[in-house]
């Protein structure tokens, strides 16, 4: 099928239009800009019209429900060209090219969206248009002169078997490079095109001829949509899925565990065939669990899983002296996570571990004394006080207003990340936040000025938001509001289901509780939060929503969570399911 071009911005160097030609790379061409996708169709050629929109949810049986809802490893629609994201790709040519830092190159690609999931998530789904086109470009031209203008970086590219000269320490050099770069064997074709692509490079810089051709080789790689996207070739069915080739788990193994390329040696297993089972892939995934990478990774998920991002960044009144500690509670949250991740936990530690980690500005705040320095220490917390992150400062002052406490937003919190449970739009109407009169507390306010029944904030949003009234808007403890008793007690409805429907059918779980500590205690035994722990997890490690075919997955990864507790091994366990190590089947 031939390539449709489109208008350019910038002039295609007329040896890399060839190459495009002669390696039938996918509508991503070196400095072109327009609508061209780099999608697949369900053939795994180049879709023309290029929309990158799902071809569809695999077929279901008339009346029955999808498999994996009653079955613990069902199989979820996702696409199977998953772009990398920005930062994916600043690790992916570090390793690539055995870089000793990251390039920075992406700091100019197009930003990515951050409108609820993770990161990953954001990028899987998008496609590369407009000047997004240009940037990887221009990224390809920077990288290719800094590898082919450096002896030492360039030999670190031949293999140590590859000829001592000529074509053939090229075509070596790229079959190595392109396995690597693509994360599969080049096929003959595409060998031949860029050995080609080589020889054409060499003879415009007879004087460099084997770093101009490799200059030549890499630009072309790295813009290609084999290298931008993680593109799922495997294409026949068994049943309702595709199971995936090794080096296409070799890949998701790799990005949801490392966030980058797969190693050599993991390349090399996917070869072998040591992917093909749950236990070779089971036993991959635990040594790169126990990798300071897989830390990063887990640091990252529960940094983005619980919005710790944005902590530190909710004004407040110049009284209470906040904005000196703000800049370091991500860095709290950041280090409260690794040491939960260190010691084996999950999400029972995340809401119950009575630590933090403070310095001489934030420790007043938690009142304690005797802390010097800027650096971040480990401390125990008084546990009838304190315990897990939504105790903390970062968060508490985070879901808090500029001089009072947010019950609605505290509430929210714990519904969203710790129940997966968003409640129901409201209601048309003009919200106001309510202004607390003198003689009356934040918690009286909000309770008359948001009555609206059951299942709305009466029993579902204000009650684990009351939960944490003896903490003032910064997170400092109070015995009192201005004088006034303060009144943490409240019944929590957790709704029970999934879905809309099953939420109003089923009654709900009734948590009565005393504090934050005995709430946050009793979230930490309910199944619910398992589930919705593992639903992150399964979130996390797919870049996609968690589809109705993949209940059951998250139903027995809860239990895990439930069971051991520890987010590596739910992880572990995770990547052995059908739900992992397959793709649905494209409908017929």
């Amino acid at each position: 099928m031939p390539l449709r071009l489109p208008v350019t911005a910038r002039r295609i160097p007329p040896v890399i239009a060839r190459a495009v030609q002669a390696l039938g790379l996918l509508g991503l061409v070196a400095g072109c800009t327009g609508d061209i996708t780099g999608r697949l169709d369900p053939g795994g050629k180049l879709d023309p019209g290029g929309t990158g929109a799902p071809v569809g949810a695999p077929p279901q049986t008339p009346g029955k429900s999808p498999e994996g809802v009653t079955t613990p490893d069902g199989v979820g629609w996702a696409t199977r060209f998953p772009k990398l994201s920005n930062e994916q790709w600043e690790n992916t040519v570090r390793d690539l090219f055995y870089l000793d830092a990251p390039t920075d190159l992406s700091k100019a690609f197009s930003p990515e969206p951050a409108d609820g999931g993770y990161d990953n998530q954001a990028a899987a789904g998008q496609t590369i248009a407009g000047d997004s086109w240009a940037r990887y470009q221009l990224a390809a031209e920077e990288l290719a002169k800094l590898l082919t203008s450096d002896p030492q970086k360039l030999n670190k590219l031949i293999p140590p078997s590859a000829p001592s000269a000529g074509v053939e320490r090229a075509r070596a050099t790229i079959i190595d490079l392109g396995l690597r770069a693509y994360r599969r064997p080049l096929t003959a074709a595409e060998v031949d095109g860029y050995v080609a692509l080589f020889e054409q490079g060499s003879a415009l810089t007879p004087a460099e001829a084997f770093g101009g051709g490799m200059n030549l080789v890499i630009q072309t790689m790295l813009q290609s949509p084999h290298f931008l996207y993680r593109v799922e070739s495997s294409s026949k069915p068994d049943g309702p899925r595709i199971w995936l080739s090794g080096y296409e788990l070799a890949t998701r193994l790799s990005y949801a565990l490392w966030n980058t390329t797969p190693p050599r040696e993991l390349l090399d297993a996917a070869a072998a065939g040591q992917l093909s089972t749950p236990d070779g892939v089971k036993g991959r995934a635990s040594a790169m669990l126990m990798d300071p990478r897989a830390a990063d990774t887990l640091a990252r998920f529960h940094a983005q899983t619980f919005r710790t991002a944005v902590f530190g960044s909710q004004g407040k009144d110049d009284k209470f002296g906040f904005d000196a500690i703000a800049p370091v509670l991500k860095d709290e949250a950041r280090l409260f996570f690794a040491d939960v991740v260190g010691q084996g936990g999950g999400i029972r530690d995340i809401l119950t571990r009575p630590v933090a980690f403070v310095n001489e500005q934030t420790a007043p705040f938690y009142g304690l004394t005797g802390i010097t320095g800027s650096e971040l220490r480990r401390v125990d917390l008084d546990p009838t006080r304190r315990v897990g992150l939504f105790s903390q400062v970062g968060y508490l002052s985070q879901n808090g207003a500029r001089t009072l406490t947010d019950p609605v937003h505290r509430g929210l919190g714990i519904l969203r990340q710790v129940l997966c449970d968003d409640p129901d739009p409201p209601p048309p109407i003009e919200i106001k936040t309510p202004v607390v009169p003198p003689g009356m507390t934040t918690r009286a306010t909000y309770e008359k000025a948001t009555a609206c029944g059951v299942g709305c904030h009466n029993t579902l949003i204000n009650p684990p938001g009351f939960a944490f009234e003896h903490f003032d808007t910064v997170g400092r403890w109070r015995d009192d509001e201005s004088g006034l008793p303060l009144d943490d007690t409240g019944t929590f409805g957790a709704r029970v289901g999934w879905t809309p429907e099953a939420k109003r059918e089923n009654p709900p779980i009734m948590l009565e509780f005393k504090g934050a500590v005995d709430l946050l205690t009793q979230l930490a035994q309910l199944d619910r939060t398992h589930e919705c722990y593992a639903r992150h997890l399964l979130q996390f490690v797919l870049a996609k929503p968690v589809d109705e075919q993949e209940l059951g997955a998250g139903k027995l990864l809860g239990k895990g969570s439930k069971t051991s507790g520890a987010a590596s091994s739910i992880v572990s366990e995770l990547v052995t399911l059908n739900t992992f190590r397959a793709r649905a089947a494209d409908p017929q």
